[in-house]
């Protein structure tokens, strides 16, 4: 029980130093502090108020573009589906493929030529 009276007797002790301590060393008045502090508040609001403004914005400028750039990738999808740009884009791929076959088989022949000379 002693030490337990003694702890208490401390810690009140130190709570009354630190609210004397506390009271000389306050730059304000505690008027003034809430004052301050509400000022503070205030102006964090605002900030808080125009970012969420400026990320709005922000995100409507981005799906107006976004939406911009599906509109015309759909309208040249649609524009080039045509039966003509079929048959050309058929050829071009058909003459890759020879062109491709063709340079497959010469480098064929030549691996062949290298390898009976050695």
């Amino acid at each position: 029980m002693n030490k337990v009276l003694t702890f208490a007797t401390g810690a009140a002790f130190g709570c009354a130093v630190g609210a004397l301590a506390a009271l000389a060393l306050a730059p304000h008045t505690g008027e003034e502090m809430r004052g301050l502090a509400a000022e503070r508040a205030g102006g964090l609001a605002e900030d808080a108020s125009d970012l969420g403004a400026g990320v709005a914005s922000y995100a409507r400028d981005m799906v107006r573009g976004v939406k911009g750039k599906g509109s015309e990738v759909l309208n040249n999808v649609r524009g080039n589906s045509g039966a003509a740009e079929s048959d050309e884009l058929r050829e071009k791929i058909e003459a890759a493929r020879e062109r491709i076959a063709k340079q497959v088989a010469e480098a064929e022949a030549a691996s062949e030529a290298a390898a009976a000379t050695v």
